[in-house]
């Protein structure tokens, strides 16, 4: 007699520590680990609405294997997980020094799985961890900039993440797996480090190619030409072409800073003869643009920038010294880049890289009058505050743009760009590094900074809103600035 329980479905979730062995982690970087996985976990599957309670999980020791209940859409494992997985480990390592720290590997299936009094069995479970521990997301994770590779099973891809528009199907790559007795296609995504958009792949599905099971490395196995994926085997001439966006400042946006720009290149070319130059460049000068209110670190009481401010007739007056006005909460930054080679070369990821983070500048605030006739524009905003330091759609604050798009750039075409930086928490200094991949698959960034190379600059406001001196606009009423309190309706704790 059969004393089994009835087999149930489940979507499989594996996730492994990379490198958690390594010597130079202690017992105590090992343990600061485990905390911090799990504390990542359950923030993500909270983020993504599923529930971390109702799904069965079991310790790996340097990982963690989850099953799923069926009755959770597949989706958010592919559509919202991984981002928020992504949010949390970046926020572990920004507080922990870096024996502490975390990349990850995550494996994706579903199937019918067995329970019994000792824990689970099934090929389900099986094949999950064998794409875990396939050497090409391995050899993905290592060569990524990110802190997550995904792995999901060809069953998985074909039903869930091809048709969610979501899960950017066309920035995942099949590769060939061959771990023991186990030989099949796994599709792998770089979730905060997208590979080129490639959508030839989606309108076939790549053969099942027969691996022996001690093939010594799936790094060597021999993969179909129409499933070959990883890094760097894109063929140029075979991508999707995306729509072009022109991200223009606003109008009425207030000029600070006019910056040259710090050139910073990296990237290597495997083959082939070199074009001269580099891949992209910057075009003209990086501009930055505050908004209504200005501060300095110290109280502006006299001197000849006080007496200006209070006797000017121009409400866009800045004083002689404006490079030391910083933008308070917010400041866009507009840049053009140009594609300087044959084969298109696409632009993959905008960041800011913050090079200062000091208290925020209490000393004196300047409030200038709103601009007339501003129009709307298309930007994209970054939060400094947040230890993400990723570039989103304002429409969908939730949403990382460059995870659902990619900007390329033909030899001599160009591409603006303005994004808006915010922060308040404290006083930040930082440069824009964008990030690129050229036709031959070599990977690149270019930084860019403000005048003579010196990074851009924003400030939050004090925590108890009170500055030591703050000015307020008389226009239209008559010209220049007034000390805050000569008027009744004065509001000076900002």
């Amino acid at each position: 007699m059969d004393d089994r329980q009835s087999a149930v479905h489940r979507t499989i979730v594996v996730v492994d520590v990379e490198g958690f062995g390594d010597r130079r982690r202690t017992n105590a970087h090992q343990v600061a680990v485990r905390a911090g996985l799990y504390k990542a976990l359950r923030r993500a599957f909270d983020e993504a609405s599923v529930s971390w309670g109702a799904c069965r999980h079991e310790d790996r020791g340097d990982g963690v294997f989850v099953l799923v209940p069926a009755e959770v859409p597949k989706a958010r494992f592919v559509d919202a997980v991984p981002h928020a997985l992504v949010g949390a480990l970046r926020e572990h390592n920004a507080t922990h020094a870096e024996a502490a720290q975390i990349r990850l590997r995550m494996a994706l299936h579903a199937g019918e799985v067995e329970l019994d009094e000792h824990g689970v069995t099934a090929a389900s479970v099986n094949l999950a961890f064998r794409l875990l521990d396939a050497r090409p997301l391995k050899a993905a994770l290592a060569e990524s900039p990110g802190v997550l590779a995904l792995i999901a099973s060809g069953w998985f891809f074909d039903e869930v993440v091809r048709h969610n528009d979501g899960a950017a199907a066309a920035t995942f790559k099949p590769v060939q797996v061959a771990v023991k007795e186990t030989s099949t296609v796994g599709w792998i995504s770089l979730p905060d480090h997208p590979y080129l958009l490639d959508a030839t792949h989606l309108s076939t599905s790549p053969p099942e190619h027969a691996v022996t099971p001690d093939t010594p490395s799936d790094d060597h196995a021999t993969v179909p030409e129409a499933a070959r994926g990883g890094i760097r085997t894109v063929a140029p001439g075979r991508r999707r072409r995306p729509p072009r966006w022109t991200l223009a400042l606003g109008a009425g946006a207030l000029a600070i800073a006019v910056g040259w720009s710090l050139v910073e290149m990296t990237g290597f070319r495997e083959s082939g003869q070199p074009e001269p130059g580099e891949p992209i460049s910057l075009v003209g000068e990086a501009k930055a643009a505050g908004g209504l209110e200005f501060a300095l670190p110290e109280p502006l009481t006299s001197g000849a920038e006080y007496d200006a401010l209070l006797r000017t007739n121009d409400p866009a007056y800045h004083p002689l010294t404006s490079d030391r006005f910083v933008p308070v909460g917010t400041v866009a930054v507009s840049f053009q880049i140009k594609g300087n080679r044959r084969t298109p070369v696409q632009i993959t990821d905008v960041t800011p890289e913050i090079t200062s983070k000091d208290p925020a500048l209490a000393g004196t605030l300047v409030v200038y009058p709103p601009p007339g006739g501003e129009k709307p524009a298309i930007r994209l905003v970054a939060n400094l505050d947040d230890p993400q330091l990723i570039v989103r759609d304002p429409a969908e604050i939730s949403t990382a743009w460059f995870a659902q798009h990619h900007v390329e750039l033909a030899k001599d075409e160009n591409q603006q760009f303005a994004v808006t930086f915010s922060g308040r928490l404290a006083a930040y200094s930082f440069r824009i590094v964008v990030e690129y991949s050229t036709g031959d698959g070599a990977r690149g960034r270019l930084v860019i900074a403000g005048k003579d190379g010196l990074p851009f600059r924003l400030t939050g406001k004090p925590a108890d809103g009170r500055y030591g001196a703050v000015y307020l606009p008389n226009f239209p009423k008559s010209g220049g600035w007034h000390a805050c309190g000569a008027w009744a309706e004065d509001r000076c704790t900002r």
